[in-house]
């Protein structure tokens, strides 16, 4: 499985972007929490789960991959 997602996510610029991306829409770098309701905080930590699982195949520090991930969103079209 580690192999797959390596492919999908591990080669060339698009690969990146989109996984930066994901990460950006996931929470990877900011609080999930919603003060105002708590299910769409639970519907915010699903989101940060799954990107947060797609790291951790990928065999890529969370902690680490945020620098990165800030490289990324910073040179990215809106």
């Amino acid at each position: 499985m580690i192999s797959y997602y390596k492919e999908v996510f591990g080669r060339g610029y698009a690969a990146k972007y989109v996984l930066a991306d994901l990460a950006r829409h996931g929470f990877i770098d900011q609080n999930s929490f919603n003060p105002n309701s708590p299910r769409v905080s639970d519907f915010n930590e699903g989101k940060r789960a799954m990107v947060l699982h797609i790291l951790n195949t990928l065999q890529l520090n969370p902690n680490e991959y945020v620098g990165q991930f800030h490289l990324e969103s910073s040179i990215r079209e809106d």
